[in-house]
């Protein structure tokens, strides 16, 4: 619960930030307990299987973050879903 929680600290700190090595300090921080958070899924996915099939879970959580990593998803809430000069991007795919 404390790496959430440090998680979400640093990224408020990052968005009330206007100084570029307060910033940087708090992305690389935020950046390692995001990494963190990532390996702890794999044991939850572990456990919340019988004993004898924690292979594929232990498998498919890294694989499934890889991939919807590469796939740019979620997609940003930022970015216009469409408007009169938006050409369709292969950067976007999701």
């Amino acid at each position: 619960m404390g790496t959430l929680v440090g998680f979400a600290c640093c990224n408020v700190l990052t968005a009330l930030s206007s100084s570029y090595p307060l910033t940087f300090v708090a992305r690389l921080v935020a950046g390692v307990m995001g990494r963190t958070l990532w390996a702890m899924l794999v044991g939850y996915a572990a456990r919340m299987v019988p004993a004898e099939r924690r292979g594929r879970p232990i498998a498919l959580v890294p694989a499934g973050i890889t991939f919807a990593l590469s796939r740019k998803c979620p997609r940003s809430p930022h970015r216009p879903k469409s408007s009169a000069r938006a050409r369709p991007s292969p950067y976007w795919p999701c």
